[in-house]
């Protein structure tokens, strides 16, 4: 009888247990906090949130959600490890930035969540802004907010104020019958109504010119308006400048 022989192929290999990574605490943070490293053990691996490769600093100001899961990974052979941060405090919104002219009425201020203070020169707890309480071009208005985890979170308006003064406003001291005289306001902001004082029409023009067609003293008036319809002084508020010009006739 014939014997079979088999011939047997023997290799040897090693299979090694996967690497444990750790990474620190779960942690929370308030919005305004300063960035923090993330540490994750043994090192060389890589940090990811949502999918997205980030890196080893967390800065949560600019996290678009309250949990943050961010992954340390060192790839091969090893089981990831995951590490929670709370941003608190991410949602208040206060009112967007405004302007307004300087004898506008108050107004309320909001926030969102309710239940802060409002704080500046103009404005009350409550949020009621009068800018007559101001003395300054900017206004700066602050909510403060303490959320349940003990955050003091801000968010800030400002109201720019639009003011009509001498420095803004051109006249001219003289002139002379039938020639062409150039009045300017250097505030694109305002509505404003000038009046010649002659019984002219009135005219809101910022870089007006006007004639006159006969000397004598005039008051030339101008007003801020916060509505001009077909060039009427719908509404008129305080006097701004009242300036005397004397047009005299040339003898030729």
């Amino acid at each position: 009888m014939e014997r079979l022989r088999y011939i047997a192929f023997v290799d040897t290999f090693l299979i090694t247990a996967p690497t444990v990574v750790a990474v620190s605490n779960d942690t929370s943070l308030c919005r305004w906090d300063a960035s923090i490293g993330l540490v994750g053990n043994p090192g060389a691996g890589t940090w990811s949130l949502n999918g997205i490769v980030v890196s080893n600093t967390f800065n949560p100001s600019t996290a678009t959600q309250p949990y943050n899961y961010l992954v340390y990974d060192l790839g091969g052979c090893s089981i990831p490890d995951s590490l929670l941060i709370t941003v608190n405090g991410l949602f208040v919104k206060a009112d967007n930035d405004t302007s307004i002219c300087d004898y506008a009425s108050g107004f309320l201020l909001n926030a969102f969540p309710g239940g802060g203070i409002w704080q500046g020169q103009a404005v009350d707890p409550l949020g009621n802004y009068n800018p007559q309480n101001g003395n300054q071009a900017i206004d700066t208005n602050v909510y403060v907010y303490n959320d349940t985890s003990g955050c003091v979170i801000t968010d800030t308006v400002f109201v720019t104020i639009n003011s009509l003064n001498s420095a803004s406003v051109t006249i001219p001291d003289s002139g002379c019958v039938n020639t062409a005289l150039n009045f300017t306001v250097n505030n694109a902001g305002l509505n404003v109504v000038w009046n010649y004082g002659d019984l002219s029409a009135l005219d809101t023009a910022h870089n007006a010119t006007h004639n006159y067609t006969s000397s004598g003293n005039f008051t030339v008036t101008l007003f801020r308006a916060t509505t001009i319809i077909a060039k009427t002084l719908s509404h008129k508020t305080y006097l701004s400048i009242i300036h005397l010009m004397r047009c005299s006739l040339r003898l030729h």
